[in-house]
């Protein structure tokens, strides 16, 4: 599998998924998918994400093989960089679940 460096956590009490540059495309800047203003966990939420991350991802492996001849090097890095979004989707939701019911505790 191509390899991906990791952008970091995200930031701002969950507010965006960073996602790194890939190794092939060191030059492109890491994108960022907005998720402040949905809930991950509900299945409107889930759904924003997913249409935000396929954008974020094509936006992203389109200029980052903009260069390249042929689909391969492009169907490669949507692989790679779907990956590494879901890897933080799931990061993410687990921490804002746990959040989510130390409020709940809290708040009895």
């Amino acid at each position: 599998m191509f390899k991906a460096t990791l952008a970091g956590v995200a930031t701002l009490a969950l507010a965006v998924i960073p996602v790194a540059a890939l190794g092939t495309a060191a030059h492109a800047a890491p994108i960022t998918i907005q998720t402040a203003d949905i809930d991950t966990l509900s299945p409107q939420g889930v759904q924003a994400f997913h249409h935000r991350a396929q954008a974020a991802a094509r936006k992203f492996c389109r200029d980052a093989t903009a260069g390249q001849r042929g689909l391969s090097a492009r169907a490669h890095c949507m692989n790679a960089v779907q990956a590494e979004i879901a890897e933080k989707y799931e990061a993410r939701n687990v921490a804002l679940a746990a959040q989510r019911q130390a409020n709940t505790l809290a708040s009895r």
